[in-house]
């Protein structure tokens, strides 16, 4: 068994980047994860040094690789991962629309969301795409609600942007929104303290997540994490009714709610002006619940 170990560097190194990867991605270490997956050749680069040197410091030939692969992607090496990024513009106007529905499906790229959309604007912001990538905005207005979709997508092969630069997109805080938001690979930010939402789904992919609910209105919202940490900050004022569907990882519900299984509910939800419905579903990486923002 050891010679046939020793016989086979590159699946030792595919196996530490993989870890790499997800480490990042349950957030225990803070990595662009993206450009992680531009380190692939360090794999090709460490079997030819240990080909070289005949097996004899296989060790210390991996951690190398790997401590590497660490500094070059946490940015110590961003010039050299980072990618020529176009810069697309996103401007959609509201119209005479009086609620809306935004529809956000982002691919291997961190998201930062906020409420501070230009005056006039449905929806602002600017998104770097990388060389192979490109994305679709589509919209249209039915009876009064504004219908925006933005979906990224690869034209040919994977589209891997190093540097992290993120996308940064902000929603109007004057009209009822229903958003949905699909993440891939990325750390995703959202800031919703001042919006208005009519019913919120998110679903992740790998990455941590940090939400912040409105701090107003009653609707209805849905956390589905993937690989990475999620945690969810509430609001004082707002009451909640939550259920937690755990994963693999720790759950931790922080604040005065009174619990009843995995389902969490503050004193006064039946009679609160402001207040969520929410469902947590855990996937690998632990959940956190919090009173703040």
């Amino acid at each position: 068994m050891t010679s046939r170990v020793r016989q086979r560097p590159l699946p030792l190194v595919l196996i530490g980047l993989g870890l790499l990867l997800f480490l990042n991605g349950v957030g225990w270490l803070r990595v662009d994860g993206w450009a992680l997956l531009n380190l692939w050749p360090l794999a090709l680069i460490a079997a030819g040094v240990d080909l070289l040197l005949g097996g004899r410091y296989r060790l210390a030939v991996v951690l190398g690789a790997l401590a590497l692969g660490a500094v070059l992607a946490s940015g110590g090496g961003a010039a050299w991962l980072g990618r020529a990024a176009t810069l697309e513009r996103v401007a959609q106007p509201l119209g005479g629309a009086r609620s809306a529905e935004v529809h956000l499906q982002t691919g291997v790229s961190a998201l930062h969301l906020d409420t501070a959309a230009e005056p006039g604007l449905l929806v602002s912001g600017t998104l770097p795409l990388g060389p192979n990538e490109r994305v679709t905005q589509r919209f249209a207005e039915r009876g009064g609600v504004a219908v925006f979709t933005l979906q990224s997508a690869a034209q040919r092969g994977l589209s891997v942007r190093g540097g992290g630069q993120p996308w940064r997109l902000s929603l109007n805080p004057s009209v009822p929104v229903r958003l949905s938001l699909d993440t891939g690979v990325g750390r995703a930010v959202l800031e919703l303290r001042e919006a208005q939402l009519s019913g919120l789904e998110v679903s992740t992919g790998v990455g941590e997540t940090v939400l912040t609910l409105p701090r107003r209105g009653r609707y209805e919202a849905a956390l589905d994490t993937g690989v990475g940490a999620a945690t969810v900050r509430i609001p004082e004022g707002v009451a909640v009714r939550l259920e937690v569907s755990r994963g693999i990882g720790a759950v931790s519900v922080r604040g005065d709610f009174v619990r009843d299984g995995d389902l969490y509910r503050s004193p006064d939800y039946d009679t609160a002006e402001h207040r969520v419905d929410l469902r947590v579903r855990g996937g690998v990486g632990a959940i956190t619940v919090e009173r703040g923002g």
